[in-house]
């Protein structure tokens, strides 16, 4: 079956079977609702800077999207979130009511009993008996598809896996120091990354060294006339997932030498580098430290880099 047939049978599948598409809907909602809930509560809690702010909004914009899905779906396990979020954001009495519901209405099922114990403590916590749910509620509960009910599960692992993930656009700013041959450089550049697969990318990269002194022969180091030595790169990366991203890659580069300093007119060469990408917190920003060894022409090529990382 091709690209286009499978698609549309996928498409055909979602409109006939409307359960799969509200099950798939939540499933989705409920891992956002577990991410924003592990980043962002404890900021909303502190209540004391622009951060908690920031953060409240987050946890705001989540929120609302559980409390849409619910209504659309009926999905029960919306409800333990829409309360753990509610709660989170000082909604106490609306907090209470779901949590409650949600406990009556799953406390005798398995997929859901960490869930339904976690309510508990959270009720007990605020002083709030467990109501009895309705039987139009019990009705609609029994009537949804098991696998609908397993979906609180892989939304948390999903969610899991989530966390760290590498952004498939990366635009990095370098500065640092750079040491060809004899000659010691500032250094000033950036490179882009594009996510093929997995965590194989294409890198490019740009680095303008600006020469600052040399070694002689008897290891004196001296000034030199300012020069800019321009070495542009392209290769493959690996960068992989995580609270850090730790990457390796290799770079086929070249720059020009219309001077012929220590080599010919254009000096071609690799370097291979490595590195860490540091992200910050809620942000689409890491801090990259990084260093890169090869050679261009003849010459032996470190750089040691601080990169400032933009994800898309």
């Amino acid at each position: 079956m091709g690209r286009t047939e499978l698609l549309a049978t996928l498409t055909a599948a979602l409109l006939v079977v409307p359960g799969l598409a509200h099950a798939g809907e939540a499933d989705l909602v409920a891992a956002d609702a577990w991410a924003v809930h592990q980043a962002e509560c404890a900021d909303v809690a502190a209540g004391t800077d622009v951060e908690a702010a920031d953060s409240m909004a987050e946890v705001t914009a989540v929120w609302q999207e559980v409390i849409a899905t619910y209504e659309q779906t009926g999905a029960t396990f919306l409800l333990y979130w829409r309360g753990v979020l509610g709660q989170c954001l000082s909604q106490a009495e609306r907090a209470a009511t779901d949590l409650s519901l949600f406990v009556a209405l799953e406390e005798n099922e398995e997929t859901f009993a960490a869930q339904v114990r976690d309510a508990r403590t959270r009720l007990r916590r605020m002083g709030v008996e467990v109501v009895e749910p309705t039987e139009e509620q019990k009705a609609a509960a029994r009537e949804r598809d098991r696998s609908d009910r397993d979906s609180l599960a892989v939304a948390s692992r999903r969610a899991a896996a989530r966390v760290g993930k590498t952004p498939v656009f990366l635009l990095a700013f370098a500065g640092g120091y750079q040491r060809t041959a004899v000659y010691d450089y500032g250094l000033v550049g950036g490179d882009v990354s594009l996510e093929i697969v997995g965590p194989l990318r294409v890198e490019v990269s740009v680095r303008a060294g600006i020469s600052v002194s040399y070694t002689d022969a008897d290891g004196d180091t001296s000034p030199v006339e300012r020069s800019v030595l321009l070495a542009i790169g392209v290769g493959p990366t690996l960068q992989f997932d995580g609270p850090v991203r730790p990457r390796v890659g290799a770079w086929f580069q070249v720059a020009p030498n219309p001077l012929e300093v220590g080599g010919p007119k254009v000096l071609a060469g690799f370097a291979i580098h490595a590195g860490v990408d540091l992200p910050l917190r809620g942000s689409p920003i890491a801090i990259r430290p990084a260093v890169e060894v090869g050679i261009l022409g003849p010459m032996p090529t470190v750089r040691a880099l601080l990169e400032l990382v933009l994800g898309f």
